[in-house]
Parts: structure tokens; C-alpha cells; sequence
């Protein structure tokens, strides 16, 4: 009997062997865009838009993920649910580089300072790459059978 995540039916698809590879291709590119990015001194437009795209990605994927497997999402086999936490830091992470730090600085309420710490969400994000290779492999073992 195969696990039926106790979220809407129509959510099914985020867990899907299909999205897991489109997932696997968002977050290789955005790994290949930070590497491209990294080579230029000033920030560029364009790098801009694509993260708000990639974060806006991670944050529907997240979100549809927690609405499908409820507490799932967050309890259960360690092996599993680690992985979600990841992915959560990662998202958070996220928003507040990309959407909240903006908003205070705009607002007076921080002041504007270098990056710090983007180093660190990068690893996170290579290790989101391999969670997803993971998953793939394991897909793959069954397909053989």
C-alpha cells in the first residue's frame, strides 16, 4: 500500500518523480547562476530577478510541500523530515536576504551592509541539489526492479 500524503489530492503532484526533477533543475540553475554571478564586482539586474524567481520557486515548492504532508512535513523518520527542516532554513534564509533585509533597509530600520553569510546558503543549496540526486537514484533503483 503506498503512502497517501494526508493534504489535498491535487497537491500530489509536488512529490511526483516528475517535479523532483524539475526541482533538481531549478536548483542546478540556480547554483550555476550564483557561479556566474560571482564573477562579476557589481550586482547585475538580471541575477537579481532570477533569485526572486528561484526564491519564489522554493518558497511555492515549501509551502505546497507543508500543505500536502502537514506535520509529515516537519515529524516522522529522521531520514526524511531532516531534509524538509534543510529546505525550510534554506527558504528562510532566503526571504530574508532577498525580501525582508531590503524592506528594513528601505525603511531606516537597518542600515545597508555587505553581504555576510552567502557563502553559507550556497552550501545549503548544494546540499538541497543533493537531496534531490538522492531521490532521483533511489527512483531510478526502483524503475530497474
Amino acid at each position: 500500500e503506498e503512502f497517501q500524503p494526508p493534504g489535498p489530492a491535487f497537491l500530489r503532484c509536488v512529490v511526483s518523480d516528475g517535479f523532483h526533477m524539475v526541482a533538481c533543475c531549478v536548483i542546478l540553475a540556480n547554483i550555476a547562476t550564483m557561479l556566474i554571478q560571482s564573477q562579476f564586482d557589481r550586482p547585475r539586474i538580471w541575477f537579481w530577478c532570477l533569485n526572486q524567481a528561484f526564491t519564489l520557486f522554493y518558497f511555492a515548492e515549501t509551502m505546497m510541500q507543508v500543505l500536502l504532508l502537514q506535520r509529515g512535513f516537519f515529524c516522522g523518520a529522521v531520514s526524511v523530515v531532516w531534509w524538509n527542516w534543510l529546505d525550510l532554513i534554506i527558504l528562510i534564509s532566503s526571504v530574508a536576504d532577498l525580501w525582508v533585509r531590503p524592506l528594513l533597509i528601505a525603511f531606516g530600520v537597518v542600515k545597508q551592509q555587505r553581504q555576510v553569510g552567502a557563502g553559507s546558503l550556497n552550501f545549503l543549496r548544494v546540499l538541497r541539489l543533493v537531496r534531490r540526486v538522492l531521490n532521483l537514484g533511489r527512483l531510478i533503483r526502483i524503475v530497474r526492479m
